[in-house]
């Protein structure tokens, strides 16, 4: 999910925080699914490792000039440091591609449902449109699907 950090925060006060929804992060990788994208979605499940998820994922958002080579093990690495993770951990869970399986599993899903782009969002069993990341529209989609 690439939202404005102040769309997340307010969407975990208002929905997380308070039960109404729970967030479950899938990744779908749509750009170079064996190359990059699929180490990127390694270091982010190993800085989750962490407790870090959502700071990395933030990091690599913002960082990354997109491309090809934005995305090499040397930034990523490189990101974890500026988090200040514990580099050694990071470096050798991204190195032995530990999270691969997982993240595979994650796209074998999502072609199961028939999803052809990020972000996806799915509330209820029900794939939802929303036009921007915009707080405003989320809210008016979330409460209309949670009545």
């Amino acid at each position: 999910m690439l939202f404005a950090a102040d769309a997340e925060r307010r969407i975990d006060e208002a929905y997380v925080k308070t039960g109404k929804v729970k967030i479950t992060y899938k990744h779908f990788l749509v750009v170079d699914p064996n190359g990059e994208s699929l180490w990127a979605a390694n270091a982010a499940e190993c800085a989750n490792e962490q407790g870090r998820f959502w700071d990395y994922h933030d990091k690599i958002a913002t960082e990354s000039p997109g491309g090809r080579n934005s995305l090499t093990k040397a930034n990523l690495k490189k990101y974890a440091a500026d988090l200040r993770l514990d580099t050694a951990k990071f470096d050798a869970c991204l190195d032995g591609n530990k999270y691969n399986s997982a993240v595979q599993a994650d796209i074998a899903e999502a072609q199961r449902l028939g999803l052809t782009g990020t972000p996806t969002f799915i509330l209820n069993g029900r794939r939802m449109s929303i036009g921007s990341l915009d707080f405003s529209e989320f809210a008016r989609t979330f409460d209309t699907l949670l009545k």
